[in-house]
């Protein structure tokens, strides 16, 4: 049997067959204990519970809660009414309408019932303890009322939780480190400082940290939380050649023989002749105090030296003290350069470091030059170098005098590029050739012409008048003008250049128009014809505008090179032939400033200055 029944306003349900059954007020578990005691006097045995699948039991479930209607009031994010469950509780009713805003209490929120105040909530209680002790249950119509803040405190720096909190009247310092989750681990906690707000200023005081407990704070107060200070009151630092470099305890070391052991001792580049102790006065300024080492360490007892705090001891490395030492290695190596020199390195060994040779290696040429120290002493003041040589197999090997020779610091090794060793050397060729592509160079005196043979000349399509030669040099890249017609018509001449390793020549289609651009009003291409000159391609493209300066003209032709307009006598120019693929440019005549107004009135103020002087003289003259 399934019963649903709904609880009556005077709290109790009613089953058929039984009179009322009071569950106000009791929990859910109560409740079920209540309504199956009674049901018991329908159906036996049912006030055990067994759910074995013997006998007779009973459930008790809340099928669905009523709901209420409450009303938030006041510094909320989102005041109005809510309808909520009636087991809802203040706080639900606050995370409801988003809490109070920036202005808004959290230490007392009036819970008003009928007129009167129902209860009043501290949200620290919870948020800093969580004790939810104070959370009242909701009834229907409440109100919950939320009034503007009571006092502000600021606290900042070395606290766990830096911000914003509320006080009320006779809280301390120690409850507002309590909100604010007490120090951290970096904090000076002797003291704190507050920053006050007087009547017409403003006011620091300092608080000792056995007033924490009994200074009371006020609305606007800042605390600030320093931390403790970059220093050390017992400590001794060692550096250098030691095992174990770094910060001591000035109690467990003492000394500097004690601070060296407890750095496990010396290494073995340790340089025993000196040792420095960096000493901090009272009024910061540093102090060196040396001492024999090699002395302290036979005698400690005697030469000991007593650390203070901040002593900072520094043994020096020999390989400090001495010039880095390098050879190097220059010329027909796979990785020349500079490399760490080591005691009985061999040229051999320094051969292998620098990747072997190269195969452009002179088998003949390879010289040791090493610098001199003794040159007065050995009665040859002049010399400044020693040089020594050696061959090459023809295996790129050493020979066996070069394989036993011992290198010394600074010292050069230069391996020198054969005579006779030359790398290819390549030109490109395209456009009207019978095979582009390209080629290497034969021989020295290859010329233009000797490539264009070799590429089997020019197709018929050809235009060798504006045969293009490019010329690459030190990693850019121009055009050399060439006349590709003349050197085909008389080979090996002084226009048949000799070409070089990165040259490009390019030999046009027949070319059958001149380009006009620059100054003139509508660049064009023109077809090109043997009757027209300069001037009428220039016509042609709409002639020129009011800003050109044809008399600066130039041509630039297909193959490279450059003519210009010439004055001749007086109005006379002469003009440069154009050919088919030319490029003709009409330059713009640079823009004049015209004088401001300030310059023509100091213009104009300097004539009238000049004038009046030099009437003034006229008239003394005549007088």
């Amino acid at each position: 049997a399934n019963y649903t029944v709904p609880v009556r306003p005077d709290g109790t349900v009613r089953v058929e067959n039984l009179g009322p059954i009071f569950v106000s007020g009791l929990t859910i578990e109560e409740a079920e204990q209540n309504i199956l005691s009674r049901m018991g006097q329908l159906y036996s045995g049912l006030n055990r519970s067994d759910y074995s699948g013997t006998g007779t039991f009973g459930d008790v479930t809340l099928a669905r809660l009523r709901s209420i209607k409450v009303h938030i009031l006041g510094e909320v994010e989102r005041p109005g009414s809510y309808t909520l469950p009636a087991l809802a509780t203040v706080f639900n009713a606050l995370y409801q309408s988003g809490g109070p805003t920036r202005n808004g209490t959290f230490r007392r929120i009036q819970v008003l019932r009928e007129g009167a105040v129902a209860a009043e909530l501290d949200v620290y209680d919870f948020l800093v303890h969580g004790d939810q002790s104070s959370d009242l249950r909701l009834q229907d119509q409440d109100v919950i009322k939320v009034d503007p803040y009571l006092g502000r405190v600021a606290v900042e720096g070395e606290v766990k939780r830096p911000g914003l909190f509320e006080v009320e009247p006779g809280e301390t310092l120690s409850d507002l480190l309590a909100f604010a989750g007490s120090f951290t681990g970096d904090a000076y906690t002797r003291r704190v400082k507050v920053y006050r707000n007087t009547a017409t200023e403003r006011a620091i005081l300092t608080v000792p940290a056995d007033n924490y407990a009994t200074f009371d704070l006020r609305g606007g107060d800042e605390v600030r939380v320093e931390p403790v200070l970059e220093r050390f009151a017992n400590r001794v630092e060692v550096r250098g050649a030691v095992y174990r470099e770094g910060d001591y305890e000035l109690d467990d070391a003492g000394t500097v023989y004690g601070l060296l052991q407890r750095a496990e001792g010396l290494r073995g580049d340790a340089f025993l002749a000196r040792g420095h102790i960096y000493r901090t006065r009272p009024d910061l300024s540093l102090e060196l105090i040396s001492f024999d080492l090699k002395k302290l360490l036979e005698d400690p007892l005697q030469h000991d030296v007593v650390l203070q705090k901040d002593d900072v001891v520094v043994i020096p490395s020999k390989f400090e003290l001495q010039e880095a030492y390098a050879v190097e290695v220059k010329g027909a190596v796979q990785q020349p350069g500079e490399h760490e020199y080591l005691d009985n390195m061999t040229l051999q060994d320094l051969v292998v470091m620098a990747g072997g040779f190269r195969e452009e290696a002179s088998l003949l040429r390879m010289e040791v030059a090493r610098r001199r120290t003794d040159g007065a002493a050995t009665g040859s003041p002049g010399k400044i170098a020693d040089i020594f040589y050696f061959d090459i197999g023809d295996d790129l090997g050493l020979s066996e005098e070069g394989r036993r020779f011992i290198l010394q610091p600074f010292d050069q090794v230069f391996v020198r590029r054969s005579p006779g060793y030359i790398e290819q050397r390549n030109v490109t060729l395209t456009g009207e050739v019978l095979y582009p592509g390209t080629y290497t160079i034969e021989s020295k005196d290859d010329r233009v012409s000797d490539l264009i043979a070799r590429a089997g000349g020019l197709t018929p399509e050809a235009y060798p008048k504006g045969g293009r030669l490019i010329r690459r040099r030190q990693g850019s890249a121009g055009p050399v003008g060439i006349d590709l017609e003349d050197i085909l018509r008389e080979e090996n001449s002084p226009l048949d250049l000799l070409v070089e390793d990165g040259d490009s020549i390019h030999v046009p289609l027949r070319l059958e128009t001149v380009k006009v651009e620059g100054a003139v009003y509508y660049p064009v291409s023109v077809r090109f014809a043997r009757s027209l000159g300069l001037k009428d391609y220039v016509t042609r493209a709409g002639g020129v505008t009011d800003q050109a300066d044809f008399g600066k003209t130039y041509v630039v032709y297909a193959n490279g090179s450059v003519d210009r307009v010439r004055r001749r006598l007086l109005f006379f120019r002469d003009y440069p032939e154009v050919e088919p693929g030319a490029n003709i440019i009409i330059p713009t005549k640079p823009q004049r400033q015209g004088l401001s107004s300030q310059e023509r009135i100091l213009l104009l103020s300097s004539l009238v200055s000049v004038a009046a002087i030099v009437s003034t003289t006229i008239v003394q003259l005549r007088n």
